[in-house]
């Protein structure tokens, strides 16, 4: 029996090893990837009446988006009412920031911004981070038509995630006064 080239084995046995891996990888993608997505609608559907300060909402209206919202991210814009009442709208955004995948919620009603809720991030905890954890505070009950609601100061070392969340904020706040006047 003549021996392999040992040239030849260590070539095969890395190719091996890389679709093992492979369809490993790939079998827990398939695994987790319905997890994921349970979680993120669950953070989704919290946000909703963390951002309008309810415990319960009796209907969501799916509003239509047009070019310039799609543009700019946004995902979902919603109308949630309670007891026949508008609550309020809230905008599901996904952008690039610092960081890609950047999913967020951000509601308005009486003319003002209602709050802002951080659905996934990637981006870094001592950068945008920290930007991103203020941001509900320094944005509820603030006009929606305040421009660049994100003041420069904080955007000190944050400014790639402090004026993509600007932009988005901006587009959102604009849709949401057309619909109010």
């Amino acid at each position: 029996m003549k021996k392999m080239n040992k040239m030849l084995l260590l070539p095969l046995f890395l190719g091996g090893v890389t679709l093992a891996s492979a369809g490993l990888i790939s079998a827990v993608n398939v695994l987790t990837e319905p997890i994921i997505q349970t979680n993120v609608m669950a953070k989704e559907n919290e946000g909703y009446l963390k951002i309008l300060g309810v415990n319960k909402i009796d209907e969501k209206l799916e509003l239509a988006l047009n070019e310039k919202l799609i543009n700019g991210g946004v995902k979902a814009k919603q109308e949630f009412k309670l007891e026949g009442l508008s609550i309020g709208i809230v905008y599901d955004v996904e952008i690039s920031a610092y960081s890609s995948d950047l999913q967020f919620q951000v509601g308005f009603k009486n003319e003002k911004y209602a709050g802002f809720n951080v659905v996934t991030s990637k981006e870094t905890k001592e950068y945008g981070g920290v930007l991103l954890d203020q941001l509900n505070d320094l944005l509820k009950d603030k006009p929606a038509t305040e421009n660049a609601p994100i003041p420069t100061d904080l955007m000190a070392g944050k400014s790639i995630t402090g004026r993509a969340l600007n932009t988005a904020l901006g587009i959102c706040a604009d849709d949401y006064m057309e619909g109010v006047n």
